[in-house]
């Protein structure tokens, strides 16, 4: 297939958007006949100088629209690139599996070895090259974290939406299927020791590391400067949209654990009955049931004068309900803004979750983690993690991570 003109292509696709939409939607693909049935109405009440039908399904084909089915040449079906534009701007995104950003990840790495040794040799062609490499895995792994958190968003409204026509064991399946597939693989690369933390550290190393070899070349420090400011969005961008993700699934998958499991007992339970009676249960034994017969009429006098002694009675007023001791606030975390002014002047800081442990010891444990997460997604600091993580206390609390280092951004002129 000849490379589309990009002028011809985005007009046909414009002209033609409702046959486009048409085969898109349909499962298996349209007949030949039945996209030219499309094409013919869509053509309905334009002028008579409008190109025929015969012409308009051609140049769909050429200009790679639409194609046939593999081992079909009477079914058609959008190309995929078609495809997904419209599954972008219909909020139909495909969920990517893990795999595909490890890919991303692993030639993240080839490409960050290969501007350290054109930084050594100083060849500022060879390193525009791989900057723009790098900076073209940088936007598609902040795509696809962005459309796999779009992606999830609208399964599980979906599912929260759809209460008929789906069983208890479907939907625990679906939510399964995501958390299995996509929610713990994520968590494993996206995670302070994960692959994707580990390899944009070591990019931002290099990238700092080559800047010098290119002090004359404006041309590469512009280009060490973009790729900087993208690996920090992408950074700060694939944290927040898989902590969306996880959030809306892992709430709504353990309430779907609890239902299955009521639903499975429920059902074990009546196929034993249905099998051995309602005894095979043992409900007097389990709810320790009493059954009380009253046989005579109440007519003990002794007990009668007690019940009119009852109804005659007047408790005494409760003891006044004491008064709650004032629990100690815990020291407030300071502004955002001021945090990391503060940290930024206390830079370089080797250990940051052991400065804020001693630095907020009598604030609240969440006010140490939000100070935590405020620094890992500054711009202004650099963050650099160890291998090995080692645990801080925090009054009753233990917390566990990577040691991590920070240091201040040098602002590049370029």
């Amino acid at each position: 297939m000849p490379h589309p003109d990009l002028t011809t292509f985005l007009r046909l696709m414009h002209d033609h958007l409702s046959t486009l939409q048409a085969v898109h939607a349909a499962p298996h693909g349209l007949r030949e006949a039945e996209i030219r049935t499309h094409l013919r109405h869509a053509q309905q009440g334009r002028s008579t100088a409008a190109p025929s039908v015969s012409h308009v399904f051609r140049q769909l084909c050429t200009h790679g629209l639409i194609e046939p089915l593999p081992e079909q040449s009477a079914v058609y079906e959008p190309t995929m690139r078609v495809q997904r534009l419209l599954r972008e701007f219909q909020r139909e995104q495909v969920l990517s599996t893990p795999k595909v950003l490890r890919g991303h990840l692993e030639q993240i790495a080839t490409d960050r070895q290969r501007l350290h040794q054109f930084g050594e040799q100083q060849l500022q062609n060879g390193a525009i090259r791989t900057l723009e490499h790098l900076g073209d895995a940088l936007e598609e792994i902040r795509r696809l974290s962005r459309t796999n958190r779009e992606a999830i968003l609208h399964r599980v409204t979906a599912l929260r939406a759809q209460t008929k026509g789906i069983s208890v064991e479907d939907r625990f399946s679906i939510l399964l299927e995501m958390m299995d597939d996509h929610i713990r693989p994520l968590e494993a690369i996206v995670h302070s020791g994960g692959m994707a933390e580990e390899q944009f550290s070591q990019l931002e190393t290099t990238l700092g590391h080559v800047q010098p070899s290119f002090a004359d070349a404006p041309a590469v420090l512009r280009e060490l400067a973009v790729t900087g400011a993208r690996l920090r969005r992408v950074r700060r961008h694939v944290l927040q949209n898989f902590e969306t993700a996880r959030d809306e699934v892992i709430p709504l998958f353990k309430a779907q654990v609890r239902s299955t499991m009521l639903v499975r007992g429920a059902s074990k339970l009546l196929q034993a009955v249905h099998r051995s009676g309602p005894d095979v249960l043992g409900l007097p034994e389990r709810l320790r049931l009493l059954r009380i017969n009253i046989r005579t009429v109440l007519d003990d006098n002794a007990m009668r004068s007690f019940l009119l002694d009852m109804r005659a009675y007047t408790p005494a007023p409760p003891d006044p309900i004491p008064q709650r001791a004032t629990d100690a606030q815990p020291a407030p975390l300071p502004h955002r803004d001021e945090l990391i002014a503060q940290t930024v002047q206390a830079c370089p800081i080797d250990d940051v979750m052991a400065h804020l442990v001693d630095q907020f010891a009598d604030a609240d444990v969440s006010h140490v983690l939000a100070a935590y997460r405020y620094i890992l997604q500054s711009q202004k600091l650099r963050i650099s993690f160890d291998a090995t993580s080692r645990t801080y206390t925090h009054g009753r609390c233990l917390l566990e991570a990577h040691p991590a280092r920070v240091e201040a951004v040098a602002l590049t002129v370029a």
